[in-house]
């Protein structure tokens, strides 16, 4: 028996074919390499249609709102105004950053997009495609104030439900680069996929994507980023859309999908977009001057000038239009290029004939009878809430497709893969801890303490707790928020919690805070040849393990807080070179000004720095080099042996435990800090 819950192979069949015949005239006239003339077979487009059946949500139970929804799902927005707003300055406090007037970007725009057809909303750059197309998807508001109505069905949707209905592809094609094309999508299909599906019927559906949009070949490939190519834009763009399509939304939105692409691979995009909406689906692209080929996909169009619609209706019917409005098309000239010329300013008409031509042409539609079919569909339905049927496809508190736990899971194994494959975390951060440890291995080396080396323990203890900071610190800045363009895009297609990336993403990391402070550990007190006994230098190594994951953790916080590279690495210094000069080295902290002393109490630099020297002295029973009479010029010599030379350099031996239960203190609490403002950052992003 058919699955119900399933598309009509049919239909989509038969787009197939349609398809096919549009690649296969089009392929003659293009120079392409042997791996996409396979992407432009029938075959190709079966795989497709199997991949778009596969990840349809089973049903085993039906509703009048579940029939509503496989017949397809109807977008209307109304009245849509947009301007842009001031913006202010850091922690929104300040003057603002121009004085201008806000920005007309949406005049009142009103229309639809039906199901089963492909909808191009297209205009020269500035008509406001971009921005309604994400006050439709309901993402990238920040620095708009807006108004309207966006309703599916007849019913409003409530602010943050689109997320739950639709997908949206964007513009920039933003990947983890450490991870295959085959990891990426079965990583999408583990968290964004219902848990009914076994793991077997995941990587089935995997593997149809990766045939049907031509990416068999690099399915072991990593994607790459901007200091690592990998993946061409063409491939990347199939991998942003197979990604997407995994989730089977109801709704599908694209920003510029063939931005940068050459004509064949953007007309198997758009081929691809078609053979999406066969299944009932709704999908709404802007593009920007596309081929003719490319536009024949097309089913329906809305044309924008000055933020406002100069047509809207069939695809096919926009050259009658600006034939009557007085402009046709020329018969050496496509199309969409005529469109983009009658509605873009050149240097052959003035402003002023400009301004006058676009007026016109939005006069003219505002009178015609598609005009009128569109006011009559977008202002007739009531304004009801959407959100009961949201809730019931998607359950009443099931805001992610996956738990929480298998959420933190994945996410771990991938920044766990991440992390190993990234040669900055490995190469060099190996080379650099081996460096600077042998370098002052060999400095310290065999350094027993008498009476003049005290200044050399010091150093080492002092030396130990900046490069467990500084090696750790700043690289986990920069890895961190290298990520978080890629963690706002995800969390925002709903695929995971903030807390559960952050908490993964922290489990991963943790082996390499363990692994390189104990190679530095080893290295520097076996050269160094510092006495003590094994749970002394496990002491010290355990020590080193905590303050490097303390640095991370005030890396996280700073990341955080700052949201930018160039932000926390101009502010971080002013905080750390404070606290370091508090640590009690360059300072004795008996001596310390009053009004400074709230910063002795929250330097983590003073905790682990005594810590050390804890460590360093206290095996220590006599201080060889001291003369037998007491006279003597040097201070060291009126101490018997460590502990009391630590008690002259204003420490207790008695305080270890103190100061390292404090600095784990420290630890969890910077990391709980990073955690609540990440979640707060992400979720507002």
């Amino acid at each position: 028996m058919e699955d119900e819950g399933q598309p009509n192979f049919h239909r989509m069949e038969s787009e197939a074919t349609r398809t096919s015949e549009a690649l296969s005239t089009f392929a003659p006239s293009t120079k392409v390499s042997p791996t996409q003339m396979e992407t432009k077979s029938e075959e190709t487009d079966s795989n497709l249609s199997t991949v778009v059946m596969s990840v349809a949500v089973d049903s085993s139970t039906q509703s009048d709102s579940e029939q509503e929804s496989k017949e397809g799902d109807r977008l209307l927005w109304r009245e849509i105004y947009a301007e842009t707003v001031p913006e202010r300055s850091l922690l929104g406090f300040g003057r603002a950053k121009y004085s201008s007037e806000a920005k007309l970007i949406l005049n009142r725009v009103s229309g639809y997009a039906d199901p089963g057809q492909v909808t191009f909303i297209m205009g020269a750059s500035g008509a406001g495609k971009s921005t309604l197309l994400n006050i439709l998807t309901q993402k990238k508001t920040e620095g708009i104030k807006f108004s309207g109505d966006v309703a599916i069905n007849g019913s409003l949707v409530e602010w943050g439900d689109m997320k739950k209905l639709s997908a949206y592809v964007q513009q920039e094609d933003l990947f983890i680069g450490q991870a295959t094309v085959e990891e990426q999508l079965m990583f999408t299909a583990r968290l964004r996929m219902r848990d009914k599906r076994t793991n077997e019927e995941r990587k089935a559906i995997v593997s149809e994507a990766l045939t049907a949009m031509g990416l068999t070949e690099c399915r072991k490939t990593q994607i790459g980023n901007a200091l690592v190519k990998s993946l061409s834009k063409g491939e990347r763009k199939r991998l942003a859309f197979a990604t997407e399509i995994l989730s089977n939304p109801r709704i599908l939105f694209c920003d510029e999908p063939t931005s940068g692409l050459d004509s064949f691979m953007s007309l198997q995009i758009v081929v691809a977009l078609k053979m999406f909406a066969s299944q009932g689906k709704t999908v709404v692209t802007t593009i920007h001057q596309p081929s003719s080929q490319v536009y024949e996909m097309a089913d329906r169009l809305i044309l924008m000038a000055n933020g406002e619609v100069a047509f809207q209706g069939n695809a096919s019917e926009v050259g009658e239009f600006l034939n009557d409005c007085g402009y046709p098309c020329p018969r050496f000239m496509s199309l969409p290029d005529h469109m983009m010329k009658v509605l873009s300013q050149d240097d052959d008409v003035s402003e002023r004939e400009f301004i006058e031509r676009v007026e016109g042409i939005l006069e003219f539609f505002g009178n015609s009878d598609d005009a009128r079919i569109v006011h009559h569909i977008t202002h007739g339905f009531a304004n009801t809430s959407y959100k009961r049927k949201i809730k019931f496809d998607l359950g009443e508190d099931a805001e992610y497709c996956a738990s929480w736990c298998t959420q933190t899971w994945w996410l771990f194994v991938r920044s766990s893969r991440s992390l190993v494959r990234n040669p900055v975390v490995v190469v060099v951060r190996l080379v650099q801890v081996f460096a600077i440890s042998m370098i002052l291995g060999l400095i310290y080396f065999q350094s027993s303490f008498t009476k003049d080396s005290l200044m050399n323990y010091k150093g080492a203890a002092l030396r130990a707790t900046a490069d467990m900071t500084y090696i750790f610190l700043f690289p986990c800045v920069y890895l961190f928020i290298a990520e978080l363009p890629v963690v706002i895009r995800e969390y925002q297609s709903h695929t995971y919690a903030p807390s559960a990336y952050f908490i993964g993403t922290s489990m991963a990391s943790v082996l390499q805070y363990i692994i390189f402070p104990t190679m530095y550990s080893f290295i520097l007190y076996l050269l160094a040849g510092y006495s003590g006994t094994v749970s002394q230098f496990c002491l010290f190594n355990l020590l080193n393990i905590v303050v490097a994951n303390l640095a991370a953790s005030v890396a996280y916080a700073a990341a955080c807080i700052f949201g930018n590279q160039e932000m926390a690495v101009t502010f971080l210094p002013l905080i750390l070179k404070p606290l370091f000069v508090f640590a009690g080295f360059l300072i004795d902290l008996r001596t310390v000004p009053i009004y400074f002393k709230p910063l002795t109490y929250i330097s983590w630099y003073k905790y682990a720095y005594e810590a050390h020297l804890i460590i360093l002295l206290n095996p220590i029973d006599t201080i060889p080099g001291c003369p037998s009479s007491k006279e003597s010029d040097a201070m060291i010599c009126s101490a018997k042996n460590g502990d009391e030379v630590l008690n002259l350099l204003g420490f207790d031996s008695n305080y270890f435990w103190i100061n390292f239960a404090i600095l784990l203190f420290i630890l969890c609490f910077l990391r709980g800090l990073a955690l609540v403002v990440f979640s707060l950052r992400i979720r507002h992003s």
